[in-house]
């Protein structure tokens, strides 16, 4: 498969600074003193209490309390733009929430747009970016006002970025924003276990607190070999891992709504088991039920012509309506011979 890299030329305005302003707290009314010549107030006999029973208990309500979390980190503004306005832009990824707004990557840049991408405004997360260190942002994209950036750096001290070999640190924070970029707070550490030459993330998102991050790793070494790990949060700040299958080499994640969710992932070579694998979770990604696809109706035996046969894009339009690609073939590299299906299940 080909893939072109499109070059936008587009405006690019700076970033706007956000101005705060806080009003001082009333200050509290002084309480009168009593006057001497006010009456004092008539005791009233309290009746004799009932005796309880053994079986009685007197229950005093407590006042209900709810907790908020607090940010670990208040936030901070974005960083200083990088763009002038004017400048070319190459962008990585766009994703447009609406007709007008969306948000672009390019490298550890972020930028949104209010116009349709007419122009483009940088709201960077002020993670600190080593001069000559080549560094690459992934990110998820809520709405117009809510996205999740974490960083990887390169190792090798690379020049051009089609050649670096990105790690995200163990220790690295999730940058979070509410407000479109304006303002950003880090989570605590990840303290994440994934290793390898290259380490990446991958984002799902259901709502402005909720989403799953799969922080993946590769290395080669007598093959290829994969590694993961799977976060959650729902709180939109703190992130907690989750059980998932770590040695696998994911092609999709995907929920409906905060329960339900699908993982997908390809087969590493033809002794891999057929025919191909899912997992699906009805609480969150807590608990995983791994499932085997069947074969099309017109080619029962698909699994055991092909020794690759791996789902991916996987859509989820509800939490029982699924549609996903499946594609097989040969050994040979491009393939000499291969086919494709779309899959579809209304029920789960």
């Amino acid at each position: 498969m080909k893939i072109y890299r499109v070059s936008l030329t587009i405006l690019c305005l700076s970033a706007m600074g956000v101005l705060l302003s806080c009003s001082p707290s009333p200050t509290p009314a002084s309480t009168p003193e009593p006057d001497a010549t006010t009456a004092a107030p008539v005791e009233t006999p309290v009746p004799a209490t009932e005796e309880l029973l053994p079986t009685q208990t007197e229950i005093t309500p407590e006042p209900e309390v709810t907790t908020v979390r607090p940010p670990d980190s208040p936030p901070q503004p974005a960083a200083q733009p990088h763009f002038k306005p004017g400048e070319k832009l190459t962008m990585d990824f766009i994703q447009m929430v609406s007709l007008d707004e969306g948000w672009a990557l390019q490298g550890p840049y972020v930028l949104v747009t209010e116009d349709g991408g007419s122009t483009w405004r940088e709201v960077t997360p002020p993670e600190p970016l080593l001069e000559g260190i080549l560094a690459q942002a992934y990110a998820a994209f809520a709405n117009e006002s809510t996205a999740w950036v974490v960083y990887g750096f390169d190792t090798l001290d690379s020049t051009d970025p089609a050649y670096a070999y990105f790690q995200i640190p163990a220790e690295a924070s999730v940058w979070v924003t509410y407000d479109g970029g304006e303002t950003w707070t880090p989570s605590p550490p990840l303290t994440h276990e994934v290793y390898g030459d290259t380490t990446w993330a991958e984002f799902t998102a259901v709502d402005d607190i909720t989403a799953w991050m799969m922080v993946r790793g590769v290395y080669v070494g007598a093959g290829t070999h994969y590694v993961a790990q799977l976060f959650r949060t729902e709180d939109g700040i703190s992130w907690e891992p989750l059980d998932a299958d770590v040695g696998v080499d994911y092609t999709g994640m995907v929920f409906a709504n905060r329960d339900s969710g699908w993982l997908t992932w390809q087969t590493v070579g033809a002794y891999a088991a057929a025919p191909p694998e899912y997992t699906v979770t009805g609480d969150s990604g807590f608990n995983w039920e791994m499932r085997e696809l069947p074969p099309p109706d017109d080619s029962p035996d698909l699994f055991e012509k092909y020794e690759y046969c791996e789902p991916f894009q996987t859509n989820l339009l509800s939490d029982s309506e699924v549609r996903l690609l499946v594609a097989c073939f040969d050994y040979y590299d491009p393939p000499k011979d291969f086919i494709s299906y779309l899959y579809s299940s209304d029920d789960g």
